[in-house]
């Protein structure tokens, strides 16, 4: 899947929540209301065609397209509500089946 197009303001509030932090967070770096940031990430859930903000971190990242649906789910489902923690278990799960 090639990643669709996004605004100058999408991308820099992707490039943030890629980062797993909060739309409060996002928003202060940003400049905008955290409101504003969902709105964003809404806009651009729906450009990468997925359903929620967990298939949107997936997706955004390329590295992770070796890890099978139950990987994911498994990693993800364990580090709830802990985005940054479910980031570092993927990477390592990756790496692990990867040697």
């Amino acid at each position: 899947m090639s990643a669709p197009e996004l605004t100058r303001r999408e991308a820099a509030i992707f490039e943030l929540f890629k980062q797993g932090l909060s739309d409060k967070q996002i928003g202060i770096l940003a400049g905008v209301g955290a409101g504003t940031v969902s709105h964003h990430i809404n806009n651009i859930r729906k450009k990468y065609k997925v359903r929620t903000r967990m298939e949107l971190m997936i997706a955004s990242r390329k590295e992770w397209v070796g890890l099978t649906k139950e990987e994911i789910k498994e990693i993800s489902f364990a580090n709830r509500p802990y985005v940054v923690d479910m980031v570092v278990a993927l990477e390592a799960k990756l790496k692990e089946k990867n040697g």
